[in-house]
């Protein structure tokens, strides 16, 4: 998707009352929040998620396998409230193609999707929440 579709999309969600933009100061990156209205309609769009991997499609080929789609999956379905307030890192390695590794860094506050990490002490960048 290109960056202009994108943001357009995202503006039309705002002015919708879906999403709240968040700006980022220097040299942080500007980020969306789903509103009440937002939470109250992710349930809907799950329950079409549902419907369609049952009723529409078929199993998956190979080239539609993506892991950052079942992380972000994931990502929404952890119970944060179990963590405690605890930083919890898990890693994801995946195979049977390129060898890809994801970790899910499970802060109090959210749940990020994370592609690369820095050092050996659990610092992640490039995260998704």
């Amino acid at each position: 998707m290109s960056r202009t579709l994108l943001a357009g999309r995202l503006r039309r969600l705002q002015q919708a009352g879906v999403l709240e933009r968040r700006g980022g100061s220097r040299g942080k990156h500007t980020e969306y929040r789903l509103t009440s209205a937002g939470r109250d309609l992710q349930s809907i769009i799950d329950q079409f998620g549902g419907w369609g991997a049952r009723w529409a499609f078929g199993d998956p080929r190979p080239n539609e396998l993506d892991p950052v789609v079942l992380l972000w999956w994931m990502r929404r379905r952890v119970r944060i409230e179990a963590i405690g307030k605890r930083r919890v890192v898990i890693q994801f390695d995946f195979g049977g193609g390129p060898r890809q590794r994801y970790w899910l860094l499970i802060k109090r506050a959210d749940v990020s999707v994370c592609r690369k990490r820095r050092s050996h002490a659990t610092a992640l960048r490039d995260c998704a929440r």
